[in-house]
Protein backbone atom coordinates (compact mmCIF):
# COMPACT_ATOMS: atom_id res chain seq x y z
CA UNK A 1 0.00 0.00 0.00
CA UNK A 2 1.53 3.33 -1.08
CA UNK A 3 1.53 6.59 0.85
CA UNK A 4 -1.38 8.06 -1.13
CA UNK A 5 -3.62 5.12 -0.28
CA UNK A 6 -2.61 5.29 3.38
CA UNK A 7 -3.39 9.02 3.47
CA UNK A 8 -6.78 8.51 1.77
CA UNK A 9 -7.72 5.69 4.14
CA UNK A 10 -6.61 7.71 7.17
CA UNK A 11 -8.89 10.58 6.11
CA UNK A 12 -11.82 8.19 5.78
CA UNK A 13 -11.00 6.62 9.15
CA UNK A 14 -10.89 10.02 10.89
CA UNK A 15 -14.28 11.03 9.48
CA UNK A 16 -15.95 7.70 10.26
CA UNK A 17 -14.46 7.61 13.77
CA UNK A 18 -15.58 11.15 14.56
CA UNK A 19 -19.08 10.55 13.20
CA UNK A 20 -19.31 7.36 15.27
CA UNK A 21 -18.10 9.17 18.39
CA UNK A 22 -20.61 12.00 17.80
CA UNK A 23 -23.43 9.48 17.32
CA UNK A 24 -22.42 7.82 20.60
CA UNK A 25 -22.48 11.14 22.46
CA UNK A 26 -25.85 12.04 20.92
CA UNK A 27 -27.38 8.56 21.35
CA UNK A 28 -29.98 9.82 23.83
CA UNK A 29 -30.95 12.75 21.59
CA UNK A 30 -31.44 11.02 18.23
CA UNK A 31 -35.23 11.06 18.58
CA UNK A 32 -35.09 14.76 19.39
CA UNK A 33 -32.86 15.27 16.33
CA UNK A 34 -35.43 13.61 14.09
CA UNK A 35 -38.17 15.81 15.53
CA UNK A 36 -36.12 18.94 14.83
CA UNK A 37 -35.45 17.89 11.23
CA UNK A 38 -39.13 17.03 10.67
CA UNK A 39 -40.03 20.62 11.53
CA UNK A 40 -37.80 22.10 8.83
CA UNK A 41 -39.48 24.87 6.87
CA UNK A 42 -39.04 23.20 3.46
CA UNK A 43 -39.91 26.23 1.23
CA UNK A 44 -37.51 28.43 3.21
CA UNK A 45 -34.82 25.74 3.00
CA UNK A 46 -34.98 25.63 -0.79
CA UNK A 47 -35.09 29.42 -0.92
CA UNK A 48 -31.91 29.58 1.18
CA UNK A 49 -30.16 27.35 -1.36
CA UNK A 50 -30.20 30.35 -3.69
CA UNK A 51 -27.21 31.60 -1.66
CA UNK A 52 -25.21 28.87 -3.39
CA UNK A 53 -25.34 30.82 -6.66
CA UNK A 54 -23.39 33.93 -5.54
CA UNK A 55 -20.95 31.69 -3.61
CA UNK A 56 -20.10 29.74 -6.77
CA UNK A 57 -19.90 32.99 -8.74
CA UNK A 58 -17.46 34.59 -6.29
CA UNK A 59 -15.19 31.52 -6.09
CA UNK A 60 -15.20 31.33 -9.91
CA UNK A 61 -14.29 35.00 -10.28
CA UNK A 62 -11.42 34.49 -7.84
CA UNK A 63 -10.08 31.48 -9.73
CA UNK A 64 -10.45 33.29 -13.05
CA UNK A 65 -8.49 36.20 -11.61
CA UNK A 66 -5.59 34.02 -10.42
CA UNK A 67 -5.43 32.01 -13.66
CA UNK A 68 -5.19 35.20 -15.72
CA UNK A 69 -1.99 36.20 -13.89
CA UNK A 70 -0.44 33.00 -15.27
CA UNK A 71 -1.58 33.90 -18.77
CA UNK A 72 -4.35 31.28 -18.69
CA UNK A 73 -7.66 32.78 -19.73
CA UNK A 74 -11.00 31.16 -19.00
CA UNK A 75 -14.43 32.63 -19.52
CA UNK A 76 -16.58 32.96 -16.41
CA UNK A 77 -18.89 30.09 -17.34
CA UNK A 78 -15.82 27.89 -17.82
CA UNK A 79 -14.44 28.63 -14.35
CA UNK A 80 -17.90 27.99 -12.91
CA UNK A 81 -17.79 24.54 -14.54
CA UNK A 82 -14.30 23.97 -13.11
CA UNK A 83 -15.45 24.79 -9.60
CA UNK A 84 -18.57 22.64 -9.84
CA UNK A 85 -16.52 19.67 -11.04
CA UNK A 86 -14.14 20.36 -8.14
CA UNK A 87 -17.03 20.17 -5.66
CA UNK A 88 -18.07 16.84 -7.16
CA UNK A 89 -14.59 15.32 -6.80
CA UNK A 90 -14.22 16.64 -3.25
CA UNK A 91 -17.35 14.93 -1.99
CA UNK A 92 -18.01 11.91 -4.19
CA UNK A 93 -14.70 10.53 -5.39
CA UNK A 94 -13.07 8.17 -2.85
CA UNK A 95 -9.57 8.28 -4.36
CA UNK A 96 -6.84 10.85 -3.84
CA UNK A 97 -8.12 12.73 -6.90
CA UNK A 98 -9.57 15.71 -5.05
CA UNK A 99 -11.27 18.79 -6.40
CA UNK A 100 -8.05 20.78 -6.78
CA UNK A 101 -6.38 17.94 -8.70
CA UNK A 102 -9.38 17.74 -11.05
CA UNK A 103 -9.24 21.49 -11.69
CA UNK A 104 -5.48 21.39 -12.35
CA UNK A 105 -6.03 18.56 -14.83
CA UNK A 106 -8.67 20.44 -16.80
CA UNK A 107 -6.71 23.71 -16.80
CA UNK A 108 -3.59 21.84 -17.96
CA UNK A 109 -5.42 20.81 -21.13
CA UNK A 110 -5.43 24.47 -22.13
CA UNK A 111 -2.18 25.69 -20.61
CA UNK A 112 -0.08 22.73 -21.74
CA UNK A 113 1.74 22.39 -18.42
CA UNK A 114 0.98 21.62 -14.80
CA UNK A 115 3.15 24.28 -13.19
CA UNK A 116 1.00 27.34 -13.91
CA UNK A 117 -2.38 25.72 -13.08
CA UNK A 118 -0.91 24.27 -9.88
CA UNK A 119 0.46 27.69 -8.87
CA UNK A 120 -2.83 29.47 -9.58
CA UNK A 121 -4.93 26.97 -7.65
CA UNK A 122 -2.41 26.90 -4.80
CA UNK A 123 -2.65 30.70 -4.52
CA UNK A 124 -6.45 30.39 -4.73
CA UNK A 125 -6.37 28.07 -1.70
CA UNK A 126 -3.91 30.18 0.27
CA UNK A 127 -5.78 33.46 -0.28
CA UNK A 128 -9.08 31.77 0.55
CA UNK A 129 -7.67 30.52 3.86
CA UNK A 130 -6.01 33.88 4.64
CA UNK A 131 -9.30 35.72 4.00
CA UNK A 132 -11.14 33.25 6.24
CA UNK A 133 -8.70 33.92 9.11
CA UNK A 134 -8.88 37.71 8.68
CA UNK A 135 -12.67 37.63 8.39
CA UNK A 136 -12.94 35.57 11.60
CA UNK A 137 -10.54 37.93 13.42
CA UNK A 138 -12.55 41.01 12.40
CA UNK A 139 -15.80 39.32 13.45
CA UNK A 140 -14.35 38.47 16.87
CA UNK A 141 -13.04 42.03 17.21
CA UNK A 142 -16.46 43.59 16.62
CA UNK A 143 -18.85 41.00 18.07
CA UNK A 144 -16.67 38.82 20.31
CA UNK A 145 -18.67 39.79 23.40
CA UNK A 146 -21.64 37.86 22.02
CA UNK A 147 -19.93 34.52 22.66
CA UNK A 148 -18.17 33.16 25.74
CA UNK A 149 -16.30 30.35 23.98
CA UNK A 150 -12.62 30.71 24.80
CA UNK A 151 -11.86 27.84 22.40
CA UNK A 152 -13.40 29.67 19.43
CA UNK A 153 -11.53 32.88 20.18
CA UNK A 154 -8.28 30.96 20.75
CA UNK A 155 -8.57 29.21 17.37
CA UNK A 156 -9.04 32.56 15.63
CA UNK A 157 -6.11 34.12 17.51
CA UNK A 158 -3.75 31.20 16.82
CA UNK A 159 -4.76 31.15 13.15
CA UNK A 160 -4.10 34.89 12.89
CA UNK A 161 -0.67 34.51 14.50
CA UNK A 162 0.14 31.68 12.10
CA UNK A 163 -0.92 33.83 9.14
CA UNK A 164 1.20 36.78 10.27
CA UNK A 165 4.20 34.48 10.81
CA UNK A 166 3.77 32.97 7.34
CA UNK A 167 3.60 36.42 5.72
CA UNK A 168 6.76 37.52 7.55
CA UNK A 169 8.55 34.34 6.49
CA UNK A 170 7.61 34.89 2.85
CA UNK A 171 8.38 38.59 2.57
CA UNK A 172 11.54 38.90 4.62
CA UNK A 173 15.05 37.78 3.63
CA UNK A 174 14.91 34.82 5.98
CA UNK A 175 12.59 33.19 3.45
CA UNK A 176 15.41 32.96 0.88
CA UNK A 177 17.72 31.33 3.43
CA UNK A 178 15.10 28.80 4.51
CA UNK A 179 14.14 28.11 0.88
CA UNK A 180 17.78 27.52 -0.10
CA UNK A 181 18.34 25.22 2.88
CA UNK A 182 15.23 23.14 2.07
CA UNK A 183 16.19 22.70 -1.58
CA UNK A 184 19.63 21.50 -0.44
CA UNK A 185 18.11 18.57 1.44
CA UNK A 186 18.41 15.17 -0.23
CA UNK A 187 14.67 14.55 -0.09
CA UNK A 188 14.02 17.58 -2.33
CA UNK A 189 16.82 17.03 -4.88
CA UNK A 190 14.60 15.13 -7.34
CA UNK A 191 11.87 17.75 -7.02
CA UNK A 192 14.19 20.78 -7.12
CA UNK A 193 13.44 21.74 -10.72
CA UNK A 194 9.67 21.46 -10.26
CA UNK A 195 9.77 23.42 -7.00
CA UNK A 196 11.82 26.22 -8.59
CA UNK A 197 9.40 26.42 -11.54
CA UNK A 198 6.43 26.65 -9.17
CA UNK A 199 8.27 29.29 -7.13
CA UNK A 200 8.82 31.39 -10.26
CA UNK A 201 5.15 31.07 -11.21
CA UNK A 202 4.02 32.10 -7.72
CA UNK A 203 6.35 35.12 -7.78
CA UNK A 204 4.15 36.56 -10.54
CA UNK A 205 1.56 37.34 -7.86
CA UNK A 206 3.88 39.61 -5.88
CA UNK A 207 2.57 43.13 -6.22
CA UNK A 208 -0.30 41.94 -8.41
CA UNK A 209 -3.75 43.46 -7.97
CA UNK A 210 -5.10 39.93 -8.34
CA UNK A 211 -4.21 39.17 -4.72
CA UNK A 212 -6.28 42.04 -3.37
CA UNK A 213 -9.15 41.28 -5.72
CA UNK A 214 -9.11 37.58 -4.86
CA UNK A 215 -8.90 38.39 -1.17
CA UNK A 216 -11.99 40.63 -1.49
CA UNK A 217 -13.93 37.91 -3.30
CA UNK A 218 -12.97 35.45 -0.54
CA UNK A 219 -14.11 37.77 2.26
CA UNK A 220 -17.47 38.23 0.53
CA UNK A 221 -17.77 34.45 0.18
CA UNK A 222 -17.14 33.85 3.88
CA UNK A 223 -19.68 36.53 4.77
CA UNK A 224 -22.26 34.90 2.52
CA UNK A 225 -21.59 31.48 4.09
CA UNK A 226 -22.39 32.96 7.49
CA UNK A 227 -25.57 34.53 6.15
CA UNK A 228 -26.45 31.21 4.53
CA UNK A 229 -26.07 29.39 7.87
CA UNK A 230 -28.18 32.12 9.49
CA UNK A 231 -30.96 31.43 6.95
CA UNK A 232 -30.68 27.68 7.50
CA UNK A 233 -31.12 28.27 11.23
CA UNK A 234 -34.36 30.12 10.44
CA UNK A 235 -35.65 27.02 8.62
CA UNK A 236 -35.23 25.17 11.94
CA UNK A 237 -36.93 27.96 13.92
CA UNK A 238 -33.59 28.83 15.54
CA UNK A 239 -33.50 32.51 16.40
CA UNK A 240 -29.90 33.70 16.78
CA UNK A 241 -28.31 37.01 15.90
CA UNK A 242 -26.41 37.15 12.59
CA UNK A 243 -23.09 38.25 14.23
CA UNK A 244 -22.97 34.91 16.09
CA UNK A 245 -22.82 33.15 12.71
CA UNK A 246 -20.26 35.66 11.43
CA UNK A 247 -17.97 34.50 14.25
CA UNK A 248 -18.72 30.79 14.56
CA UNK A 249 -19.10 29.73 10.90
CA UNK A 250 -15.53 30.85 10.05
CA UNK A 251 -14.31 28.97 13.16
CA UNK A 252 -16.13 25.82 12.00
CA UNK A 253 -14.65 26.29 8.52
CA UNK A 254 -11.13 26.62 9.94
CA UNK A 255 -11.47 23.42 11.95
CA UNK A 256 -12.96 21.63 8.93
CA UNK A 257 -9.64 22.18 7.11
CA UNK A 258 -8.08 19.51 9.34
CA UNK A 259 -7.39 16.13 7.63
CA UNK A 260 -10.65 14.25 7.08
CA UNK A 261 -13.02 13.30 4.28
CA UNK A 262 -13.68 16.90 3.19
CA UNK A 263 -14.43 17.95 6.78
CA UNK A 264 -17.02 15.23 7.40
CA UNK A 265 -17.24 14.44 11.10
CA UNK A 266 -15.08 17.37 12.13
CA UNK A 267 -17.58 19.90 10.83
CA UNK A 268 -20.56 18.25 12.56
CA UNK A 269 -18.70 17.98 15.85
CA UNK A 270 -17.63 21.61 15.59
CA UNK A 271 -21.23 22.75 15.05
CA UNK A 272 -22.39 20.89 18.15
CA UNK A 273 -19.47 22.06 20.29
CA UNK A 274 -19.48 25.76 19.40
CA UNK A 275 -23.24 26.31 19.09
CA UNK A 276 -24.10 24.48 22.34
CA UNK A 277 -23.74 27.84 24.12
CA UNK A 278 -26.84 29.10 22.31
CA UNK A 279 -28.96 26.14 21.20
CA UNK A 280 -29.64 22.50 22.09
CA UNK A 281 -27.13 19.91 20.76
CA UNK A 282 -29.78 18.27 18.57
CA UNK A 283 -30.56 21.65 16.97
CA UNK A 284 -26.85 22.27 16.31
CA UNK A 285 -26.46 18.84 14.73
CA UNK A 286 -29.57 19.37 12.59
CA UNK A 287 -28.12 22.70 11.45
CA UNK A 288 -24.86 20.98 10.49
CA UNK A 289 -26.79 18.36 8.50
CA UNK A 290 -28.61 21.05 6.50
CA UNK A 291 -25.31 22.88 6.03
CA UNK A 292 -23.76 19.69 4.65
CA UNK A 293 -26.81 19.14 2.42
CA UNK A 294 -25.84 22.33 0.57
CA UNK A 295 -22.46 20.78 -0.28
CA UNK A 296 -24.13 17.60 -1.50
CA UNK A 297 -26.52 19.56 -3.74
CA UNK A 298 -23.58 21.52 -5.15
CA UNK A 299 -21.63 18.29 -5.68
CA UNK A 300 -24.57 16.68 -7.50
CA UNK A 301 -24.73 19.65 -9.85
CA UNK A 302 -20.98 19.30 -10.35
CA UNK A 303 -21.45 15.60 -11.12
CA UNK A 304 -23.92 16.46 -13.88
CA UNK A 305 -21.49 19.03 -15.31
CA UNK A 306 -18.75 16.39 -15.21
CA UNK A 307 -20.92 13.85 -17.03
CA UNK A 308 -22.00 16.32 -19.72
CA UNK A 309 -18.35 17.30 -20.29
CA UNK A 310 -17.19 13.81 -21.14
CA UNK A 311 -16.59 12.37 -17.65
CA UNK A 312 -12.91 11.79 -18.37
CA UNK A 313 -10.83 9.49 -16.19
CA UNK A 314 -8.50 11.96 -14.55
CA UNK A 315 -4.91 10.87 -14.08
CA UNK A 316 -3.69 12.06 -10.74
CA UNK A 317 -1.63 15.21 -11.23
CA UNK A 318 0.61 14.23 -8.34
CA UNK A 319 1.99 11.36 -10.46
CA UNK A 320 3.46 13.80 -12.98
Amino acid sequence: MNRKSIFALSRIFISVALLGFLAFLMRDKLDDLLQVIKKVNVPLFFFSILFILPLVLLSSLRLQCFLSVQGIYFKLHETIKLNLIGYFFNNFMPSTVGGDVAKIYYVKRRSGDYTRPFSAILIDRIIGLAALIVFAAIAVMFWGKLINSIAAKSIVLLSLLFLISAICLIYFRIANNVWGWLLGLRVFIRLKKKILNISKAINLYRGSKALLLGFSFSCLSHGLMAVYAFCLAKTLNIDLALPIFLILIPVVSLISCLPSLNGLGIREGAFVYFFKEFIAPEQALALSILYFAQMIILSCIGGLVYLFNGAEIIKEVSDD
